[in-house]
């Protein structure tokens, strides 16, 4: 399910698209304050976000911050309405991914967000979230250096050349610095985040695409087939462990 929430002044597009998603597919939650939004983005996973583009760069720009400042995962959103007069650049500077005027119809809408959802690696993104943020409180120090390790993590997940040493370059902080504030926050070692957010996107093909473990070790970035195995097995053990209850 592919979960959007509507941050609009008018509910037309709403109406509109609720008709043109197939429901089985797609959920659209609209809100009518920035409380409602903040609530639901606290309680739910979210895939995408509409926000409305006849509120000024400045207006959006203050939700977007608040909305990082609870949300580890950087959300994909477009903006509808907005006037055909508007110069959009300003839109596209917050991060958009769309600024739609408003007279763009729904059915080109919908085809948009159809299209991004089956390309956007946003379940990804949440996985990686999940693993870092652990369960730890984070103060917002810890919370803006979660959000830049994801983005290192996620954007070279499975490439041979990301290792400790290139996250924490890329950081711009040393390596020791790196590992010693993983374990603070999330009490893990960076390589144990690095290795369970791959398993878990492991885990996630394996189940999916119902292919072997050993066949994705040379795609996925792992040095020999046997040691992904190995891992992966690892992976499942702690997975079981944790759901089973403790007497």
């Amino acid at each position: 399910m592919f979960y959007i929430v509507a941050f609009l002044d008018t509910d037309r597009p709403i109406q509109d698209l609720s008709k043109q998603l197939p429901f089985a597919s797609f959920y659209l939650k609209p809100v009518k304050t920035s409380q409602e939004l903040m609530a639901v983005l606290e309680q739910e996973d979210i895939h995408m976000m509409l926000l409305d583009g006849s509120k000024s760069v400045e207006q959006l720009n203050e939700t977007i911050e608040r909305i990082e400042a609870i949300k580890l995962y950087p959300i994909p959103f477009l903006i509808l309405n907005t006037p055909i007069d508007k110069n959009i650049m300003g839109y596209y500077a917050l991060g958009a991914i769309h600024v739609l005027t408003e007279t763009v119809d729904s059915k080109l809408i919908s085809s948009i967000i159809k299209n991004l959802a089956e390309h956007l690696d946003i379940d990804l993104r949440i996985t990686i979230s999940r693993t870092l943020t652990s369960d730890s409180e984070l103060n917002r120090n810890d919370h803006l250096f979660g959000r830049s390790l994801f983005e290192v993590i996620h954007n070279q997940l499975f490439s041979k050349q990301l290792t400790i040493a290139s996250i924490a370059q890329e950081l711009g902080i040393s390596r020791r610095q790196l590992l010693r504030r993983c374990y603070k926050i999330y009490n893990k070692s960076a390589y144990e985040l690095l290795d369970e957010t791959r398993l878990r996107f492991v885990h996630q093909i394996v189940q999916q695409e119902g292919v072997s473990v050993r066949s994705l070790a040379d795609k996925l970035g792992f040095s020999s087939p046997y040691y992904l195995e190995k891992k992966y097995e690892e992976f499942l053990a702690n997975q079981k462990s944790s759901r089973d209850p403790k007497f």
